[in-house]
């Protein structure tokens, strides 16, 4: 009993870290995974842009009107004071907010665990278990008679 509650301690020790840093990278691996999306959505955005500049005139000159001080002749333009809109047709897509990192007891204890002290703490306890159960409940050694 006690010899496997030393070995529990010592489990515990090596397999919630880890643990952790799998969830952890699980994390990173879904936010990398939303990001890409993300980022494909923008560039099919910006194709259907491209695509429509080939054969949209008024597009054309709205475009040249945001993004440089270009008027055409006969035309006014109203100055609202307001900052530069994205290029007119231009649909940016929004971005997926990431998932909320991974957090629950066994993480929190996990990091608990990985400080030194704690460590140190928890090695000492199991040590001192498996020692208590190795010399309580091991067999009795046979005697040899001198002579």
């Amino acid at each position: 009993m006690l010899a496997g509650a030393s070995m529990a301690i010592l489990a515990v020790m090596a397999l919630l870290p880890a643990h952790a840093r799998l969830l952890r990278a699980r994390w990173e691996l879904q936010c990398a995974r939303l990001a890409v999306e993300d980022a494909q959505r923008l560039a099919q955005a910006n194709q259907r842009l491209i695509e429509a500049l080939a054969t949209d005139n008024v597009l054309i000159k709205r475009l040249a009107m945001s993004q440089t001080p270009y008027v055409p002749r006969g035309e006014v333009v109203l100055d609202t004071g307001q900052p530069p809109m994205p290029p007119p047709d231009m649909v940016s897509p929004v971005k997926t907010p990431p998932p909320p990192p991974p957090d629950n007891l066994l993480i929190r204890a996990a990091r608990k665990i990985e400080s030194p002290p704690t460590r140190r703490g928890l090695m000492f306890v199991s040590m001192v278990t498996l020692l208590g159960a190795l010399l309580l409940f091991a067999p009795p050694s046979p005697r040899r008679s001198r002579g």
